[in-house]
């Protein structure tokens, strides 16, 4: 008799192996499953998980500035305090 056909080769994502008494199985290489029968699908890739990046967290809360006090910046963008009522400044946040 004539030796059989070659087998088809395998759809995508799908890989041939064989247990130790020489018979074949198939592993998904994407669910990295098995299976004795030969597929003829491709293996459908794992689902995208999405994950979404949490918001980012607020500034910190301070409390209102004293009355007479102004937040200004300087030319390089660092942040100092003026008092209107005395014609000071501050690179410190005034409390009080």
């Amino acid at each position: 008799p004539p030796p059989p056909p070659p087998a088809a080769p395998l759809p995508a994502g799908w890989s041939e192996n064989r247990d130790g008494t020489g018979r074949s199985y198939f592993v998904n290489q994407y669910t990295n499953t098995t299976q004795w029968e030969r597929p003829f699908q491709p293996a459908a890739p794992p689902p995208v998980v999405v994950v979404q990046a949490p918001p980012p967290a607020p500034p910190p809360a301070y409390p209102a500035l004293p009355p007479g006090w102004e937040e200004k910046r300087d030319p390089t963008g660092k942040v100092y305090y003026t008092n209107h009522a005395d014609q000071t400044t501050s690179w410190e946040r005034p409390l009080r």
